[in-house]
C-alpha cells in the first residue's frame, strides 16, 4: 500500500481486508469489493462493515446490490454503494442507480458515457 501512495495511486478496490485497513491509514480511498451470493454472505460483509472501515463498497452482481442497501445504510448511512457486474444495458444500470445505488462498474466499454 505504501508503494501505491508513493508511485501516486488514490486508492485500491480489494476482496482482502487486510489491504483494505492498512490503504485506510494511509489515506488510500478504500473501497471493498464483495460477491452477495446468498444469506450468509450478507451477513459476512454487515460484519466486515462493521469492522473494516471503507470509503465505498461494491457489491457484485450489480442486480442483487440493492438488496444489500438496507442493511448497509443502517451500519454507515453515508458510504457509497456501488453495483458491479452483470450489467448488460443501459435501462439496467438506470433502474439499478434509481434503486438507490450510487453507481455502477460496467466494464463493456461500449456503454461507457463520456
Amino acid at each position: 500500500m505504501n508503494y501505491l501512495k508513493h508511485c501516486g495511486a488514490r486508492g485500491i478496490i480489494s476482496t482482502h481486508l487486510d489491504p483494505l485497513r492498512h490503504a485506510h491509514t494511509i489515506d488510500l480511498y478504500a473501497i471493498q469489493r464483495t460477491f452477495l451470493l446468498d444469506s450468509g454472505a450478507k451477513n459476512t460483509i454487515i460484519n466486515q462493515l462493521k469492522n473494516t472501515p471503507v470509503d465505498a463498497l461494491e457489491v457484485l452482481p450489480a442486480p442483487v446490490a440493492p438488496k444489500l442497501l438496507d442493511s448497509v445504510r443502517a451500519i454507515s448511512p453515508d458510504i457509497p454503494v456501488v453495483g458491479g457486474g452483470l450489467i448488460w444495458t443501459l435501462k439496467e444500470a438506470e433502474d439499478l442507480l434509481s434503486q438507490g445505488l450510487d453507481a455502477v462498474s460496467i466494464s463493456n466499454p461500449q456503454m461507457w458515457i463520456s
